[in-house]
């Protein structure tokens, strides 16, 4: 049987709607891009363990917001993932790749075609509502 592990990830969005993404450096789902997160420890909060993520490996802080999804995702051949993810706004530090990513960036939703991503996420960034779509004015799509 599959074991279960308990993780967090973070939704961060610049002015531009472009969505942070990291290369995962190691396994489970080494090589692949993905929102940044990870495993919660014991005696964590999901908060606390998102908090701490984001720093490992993004080297960003960030204050938590609302939660966005709950997804099960099969990252490995024995763990299944119930990964929270949560809106997350940066406070401070430089956006580099910390101990668990390969790389980090912001990536536009063209780019982000290009990119081999972790299992369920471009599903799950759309039920977010990545990559936001133009607001339409009332006088848009009216002849002059």
């Amino acid at each position: 049987m599959k074991k279960r592990v308990l993780a967090v990830s973070a939704l961060v969005t610049d002015a531009t709607d472009r969505v942070l993404l990291i290369q995962r450096g190691h396994e489970p789902a080494k090589g692949l891009w993905s929102v940044p997160g990870g495993s919660v420890e014991e005696g964590e909060s999901l908060e606390q363990a998102l908090v701490r993520e984001m720093w490992e490996e993004t080297k960003l802080r960030v204050v938590v917001g609302t939660e966005v999804w709950v997804a099960t995702v099969a990252l490995s051949q024995d763990a299944d993932y119930e990964i929270h993810c949560f809106d997350a706004t940066v406070t401070g530090g430089i956006l580099q790749a910390g101990d668990d990513a390969a790389d980090a960036c912001f990536v536009t939703a063209s780019d982000y075609l290009a990119l081999d991503t972790t299992p369920q996420l471009t599903s799950l960034l759309a039920q977010a509502g990545w990559p936001k779509r133009p607001q339409l004015h009332p006088t848009d799509g009216e002849p002059p």
